[in-house]
């Protein structure tokens, strides 16, 4: 599998397997409170965020060393006057030195200075302007400061009482709305959103042709096998990490079921469920639909629609029984391609479907979406 595709000026994406992932202890339902449980929680969260770090830390090394080895890479293209090359090599430099690497499908660190045009469900459209500090301003001059989760993500916690969860990934900007904020973290979101990067021209990034030149080849090359190897370690170490934690929290729920704590026993079992089933909701990497699955979607229109998706991966809209064959793009989003000439592009992050939807099929996948969705799973 190729890990190195460079977009200009954001991103260059390291697709991993869809299922690779950590599993996190609890989001939907409540967090143990036993001591016992707490510890062995806590003990987890502390070693996935070390891991994270040795990661990141990998990933940067990998991008320094790249970044010295084009430089000269460049300097013969242009020494053999081949300009088409020698952009190549520029482009994926840019990329390297703008510390905007996305290496895993996970959520990504926090971009440089960017700005983002932001879709929301409800219809309300919007801008953010994200600086180097961290600091988010919203168009009506509203001001955050970007604080870190442990899965990745960050919050945003506005004056006027709401807080958002933003993902970057892939190129993108997730965003889940709480108002009110007491709804964080535990309740669902009232609103979803989804930010496309505004580049130069205010057109979106595009991707540009990977270095051809054997010196750029073999460096780029070699930056892949690092950024893989520190990838695939990391996953070691989740795994490693979710055994522990489930074998410390096994005899914490039998002594709950003992002090016949059944309140406690269930979130300590729900929270073993969680890491498991390794079906995390808050990592933030794009991870496989449960299937069979059933969505209710509320457009940015005002639209609402059901779908159900069956194992194999059909998608069934409710309305007009159509039908489309879910397939995967390039980072594991999945893609509909409806016979009465749209396409919509879905993704599963923290428990619920983010929606694109491209009518005509054609805007697909370079113009921005004409509505989003947010999509909340239906009980079957």
């Amino acid at each position: 599998m190729r890990f190195a595709l460079f977009v200009v000026p954001l991103l260059c994406l390291f697709a991993l397997a869809a299922d690779e992932k950590p599993a996190a202890t609890t989001v939907t339902s409540e967090r143990p409170k036993s001591p016992q449980a707490v510890a062995a929680i806590d003990k987890y969260d502390r070693a996935i965020r070390s891991d994270a770090d040795d990661r990141q830390n990998a990933v940067l090394r990998a991008q320094s060393t790249l970044i010295a080895e084009l430089k000269p890479a460049r300097a013969a293209a242009m020494k053999r006057t081949d300009l088409d090359e020698a952009n190549r090599i520029d482009a994926a430099l840019k990329a390297a030195e703008g510390g905007a690497t996305e290496y895993s499908g996970a959520p990504t660190q926090l971009p440089p200075p960017s700005s983002w045009h932001i879709f929301y469900s409800n219809g309300v459209r919007t801008e953010y302007v994200i600086d180097r500090a961290g600091t988010v301003a919203r168009s009506d001059n509203h001001v955050s400061k970007l604080q870190p989760d442990s899965a990745g993500s960050y919050v945003a916690s506005w004056d006027d009482g709401k807080v958002e969860r933003l993902t970057f990934m892939h190129g993108q900007l997730f965003i889940e709305h709480f108002d009110p904020a007491s709804l964080f973290p535990d309740k669902a979101p009232s609103n979803v959103a989804i930010g496309m990067r505004i580049s130069a021209g205010d057109k979106p990034s595009t991707t540009v042709a990977r270095p051809k030149s054997a010196q750029a080849v073999v460096a780029m090359d070699k930056f892949d096998r690092a950024v893989k190897s520190a990838v695939d370690g990391y996953h070691i170490a989740v795994l490693r990490s979710k055994r522990t934690l489930i074998a410390e929290l096994k005899p914490a729920r039998v002594a709950a079921m003992k002090q016949t704590d059944l309140d406690e026993a269930n979130r300590i079992d729900s929270a073993m469920k969680s890491a498991d089933g390794g079906q995390s909701d808050n990592s933030g990497a794009i991870v496989p639909l449960p299937l069979p699955s059933a969505w209710h979607l509320l457009y940015s229109n005002g639209f609402t629609a059901d779908y159900s998706i069956d194992r194999a991966g059909t998608a069934t809209r409710a309305s007009d029984h159509k039908q489309s064959k879910l397939r995967t793009d390039s980072v594991g989003r999945y893609v509909a391609s409806w016979d009465d000439g749209k396409i919509e592009r879905l993704t599963f992050l923290h428990g619920r479907l983010f929606v694109e939807h491209f009518n005509p099929a054609s805007q697909y996948p370079d113009q921005e979406p004409n509505q989003v969705a947010n999509g909340t799973s239906i009980s079957r």
